[in-house]
């Protein structure tokens, strides 16, 4: 740690937030030391690689081609201008939220939900760095609801700080009938804390002591680094009552880090940063209904089944019993009961999902599923039977072949049928120049195409691919003997019933790779062979880069992958539920960065 980071912890806000919330709430979360964090990022990953002279370019290139459009765009959504936001945000020391509720909350409707405003409670405090900061951010906030068109706004005096509440009329369309004016928010300031509230959160009181309720000891213990992020979830955001979700949502959280698990389980957690490495921990309660994965504790090798060129590897215990029942349950395990017994009694107590690090950018990924085989020539004679069961009843548009391999039969589903000919994008029109792009809906209905999950015994597992051509691969591998596991090792707890080594940053340097040729390509064409304007002797130096020239100065990949190191976690069961522990290079910002930037992704291609 720095001077400068010891001095800001000494300065930040120690007040538990959780004393200025209702301690029944649903939902709390906190980043209490915000801007320790940010002095602190240099030593993380992330901070290290953004201090690489290339990717300093690379920035200076980003904002050279954007220009002013974020904030363009910014401003033309919200009544606040960037510059407006940024200040609301700028010496911000912690913030806390809680809420009554969650599932139910309509984020752009509960202006026109009078009930729901009436009803919820969320409420949100903001520790500045100084009055003067939370002054600022009080003001901007103030201007913003303001300006909203109907919003009334009432201003109290009160000797310990500033009071706005923020209301607007509803009803009474008829003329003459008097309309009721439904408060719908409560801006607070007291030195240098500012809060807002929802009307019934107001009501509830302010200050320490809100609820009579007792904080209780985490059950994560003490804290032993820079506390980034804590929440206590009574609830999660699976749903109970689907066995098919409860029953393979594990595999989910596996891959999408702990961020996702917090959300997905709920409980008490905490993420902190601890030599520049970013250590979660959860603590949640266990399920009540069927389990099929990490269930019991693994062997002492957890990682013998992974792709011999795995970047990513993810471990967990498997109850096939469970898993067929599930599967039964929803109709996709077959009619005769020993059918399914007859497979499940060959199959191991455990489930390896690897990556390897070389995806391609346009090719089904080799991600690999594998369960190991007690006798794998009984296993794939079940396997056959349970297939032959199965093709019957597969839904409309779905369909399998087989195919022999090696003496080994390959059975290969196809889901999504190519929509349109990847060709068909490329037309006479379009094919040169910097805007010949491919269609995002025909890449997608391509890659579809391309996934084709196929199931195989291969010596002693059972594998499931996402392609046939993965499949035969895997085959002729384990033929030869090369299907050794390169993750073996590694500290993890006795106990432990699912673990993951997780080198992501391999696997996002590829991609980076394979985007980068693509694009290479399709922008390669005459950027600035034009002729120059009368009077001008060639291209104007001082103006922005186009886009043909952008992409073939990027950085290799090399230069931000070298900082990070792989992640690891695991589960094991205590007394009071499960417990979740993992230790990584990416923090909660690049996780929600990278839903914000898959939701954004899915939301362009379907409307394509």
């Amino acid at each position: 740690m720095t001077a400068s980071l010891l001095l800001l912890l000494a300065l930040s806000p120690q007040t538990d937030h959780r004393t200025l919330h209702p301690q029944d709430a649903p939902i709390y979360i906190a980043a209490p030391q915000i801007q320790a964090y940010m002095d602190a990022y240099g030593t993380t990953a992330v901070g290290r690689a953004f201090e690489e002279p290339e990717i300093q370019a690379l920035i200076a290139g980003v904002s050279g081609l954007a220009g002013a459009q974020v904030a363009v765009s910014f401003e033309e959504a919200l009544t606040l201008s960037w510059g407006e936001v940024q200040s609301i945000f700028r010496g911000m020391a912690g913030v806390s939220v809680s809420l009554s509720e969650l599932a139910d909350i309509k984020t752009l409707t509960a202006f026109n939900d009078p009930q729901f405003v009436q009803d919820v409670e969320a409420r949100l405090v903001a520790d500045y760095t100084d009055s003067a900061a939370a002054t600022v951010a009080f003001d901007q906030i103030y201007a913003a609801f303001g300006q909203v068109p109907g919003m009334e706004v009432g201003n109290e005096d009160l000797s310990a700080g500033r009071l706005s509440r923020f209301s607007f009329a509803s009803g009474g369309s008829d003329e003459g009938v008097p309309s009721d004016s439904i408060e719908v928010l409560v801006l607070y300031r007291e030195g240098k804390r500012l809060a807002l509230f929802s009307p019934a959160s107001w009501a509830r009181g302010w200050g320490e002591g809100v609820s009579s309720a007792a904080t209780k000891a985490s059950p994560l213990g003490e804290a032993q680094g820079l506390v980034l992020l804590e929440a206590d979830l009574k609830g999660g955001g699976w749903d109970r009552a689907d066995p098919l979700t409860q029953g393979l949502m594990p595999l989910a959280e596996g891959f999408m880090g702990p961020y996702y698990t917090m959300w997905s389980r709920g409980g008490v957690w905490r993420a902190q940063l601890i030599d520049g490495r970013y250590h979660v921990d959860g603590h949640y309660p266990s399920f009540k209904g069927a389990q099929a994965f990490g269930t019991t504790a693994l062997g002492a090798e957890p990682f013998g089944l992974t792709h011999p060129e795995a970047a990513v590897a993810y471990t967990t215990s498997l109850d096939s019993s469970a898993l067929l029942g599930i599967l039964k349950a929803e109709g996709f395990g077959p009619d005769d009961s020993t059918i399914g017994q007859a497979l499940v009694a060959e199959l191991g107590d455990q489930v390896t999902i690897s990556v390897p690090n070389n995806i391609g950018v346009m090719a089904a990924p080799g991600i690999q599923f594998a369960v190991p085989l007690k006798d794998s020539a009984r296993a794939g004679e079940a396997l056959a039977a349970w297939m032959a069961d199965i093709e019957p009843r597969l839904p409309e548009g779905a369909s399998f072949e087989t195919k022999a391999y090696r003496r080994r039969e390959l059975y290969t589903f196809s889901f999504f049928p190519p929509k349109s000919d990847f060709s068909a994008t490329m037309t006479e029109e379009n094919s040169e120049g910097p805007s010949s792009f491919l269609n995002l809906g025909s890449i997608l209905d391509s890659l579809s195409g391309m996934i084709k999950p196929t199931v195989v015994v291969a010596e002693d597992r059972l594998l499931v691919t996402l392609s046939a051509t993965h499949a035969k691969r895997a085959v002729r591998g384990l033929a030869k003997g090369s299907g050794a596991a390169p993750l073996a090792g590694g500290e993890w707890p006795g106990a432990a019933m699912e673990v993951s080594h997780a080198d992501w940053i391999q696997v996002v340097a590829g991609l980076y790779r394979g985007v980068k040729g693509i694009a290479g390509m399709m922008f390669s064409a005459p950027g600035r062979e034009v002729a120059p304007d009368p009077g001008q002797e060639g291209p104007d130096p001082d103006a922005p880069p186009s886009l043909a020239e952008f992409i073939q100065n990027l950085p290799g990949a090399e230069v931000f992958s070298q900082h990070f190191k792989p992640a690891r976690c695991w589960e094991t069961r205590t007394p009071g539920g499960l417990r979740y522990h993992s230790e990584s290079s990416f923090g909660p910002e690049v996780a929600l960065l990278a839903f914000g930037g898959l939701s954004i992704f899915l939301g362009a291609s379907s409307e394509d």
